[in-house]
């Protein structure tokens, strides 16, 4: 008697809840939203993040002489050298209004004694959460620093390069058919986001079945 009226409720249950166009859906495009909505944000904010071949935009603050010496001296060439805009200025008001309207990407503050001193050297932008120009601009200032360093020593500066330059390992595929080829970190990229939206796709399938039967 008791298996009976279990059988009935259960059969009433499921078709209430499971046999549903709401759960049907729910369960198989439920996971694929959340995905896009976890993974696609993500995404997005790293390709406008990457500015890889655009032309930066660089403010050069020299307050005094010997920081405009030493802007004309190191940076400025650094700057064009990579195809940027540099913009020298001994006054901060224009260059922060330039970067508050969108015309610079930032600028950099020089100190009197740079690239051997490094007391009031900053780099102001409008956010602070473009890691893509900071990482490029932090760059160019490393590589004046350490030229003018490798100088001080009395060594030639492309031999000193030439030490520290780090050695690049390409991947090689192989196959059981032949044609080895070469990969890069796209496909491994491409490899890891797929891996991990089907885990994330059966996670939330089972999650979502499993609540709505709970219910």
């Amino acid at each position: 008697m008791i298996t009976g009226k279990f059988a009935v409720v259960f059969r009433y249950e499921f078709k209430k809840m499971a046999m549903t166009k709401a759960f049907l859906l729910t369960t198989l495009l439920g996971p694929f939203f959340l995905v896009a909505v976890a993974v696609l944000p993500s995404l997005l904010a790293a390709k406008s993040m990457d500015r890889t071949g655009s032309e930066l935009r660089i403010g050069l603050l020299a307050e005094s002489p010997a920081a405009e010496s030493a802007a004309n001296g190191f940076l400025v060439p650094l700057v064009a050298d990579r195809g940027w805009m540099p913009s020298l200025s001994a006054e901060e008001g224009p260059l922060r209004e330039a970067v508050l309207d969108g015309s610079l990407d930032g600028y950099l503050r020089v100190p009197p004694l740079f690239p051997a001193g490094l007391d009031g050297l900053a780099w102001y932008t409008k956010s602070s959460t473009d890691m893509f120009v900071f990482e490029a601009v932090a760059a160019m200032v490393s590589q004046a620093v350490v030229s003018e360093r490798i100088r001080e020593a009395g060594v030639d500066e492309a031999w000193a390069r030439s030490l520290l330059e780090s050695a690049e390992v390409p991947v090689i595929r192989v196959s059981a058919e032949g044609g080895d080829r070469e990969t890069g970190d796209g496909e491994f990229l491409v490899a890891l986001v797929t891996g991990l939206v089907f885990c994330m796709v059966i996670y939330m399938t089972v999650l979502l079945y499993g609540q709505q039967t709970g219910r």
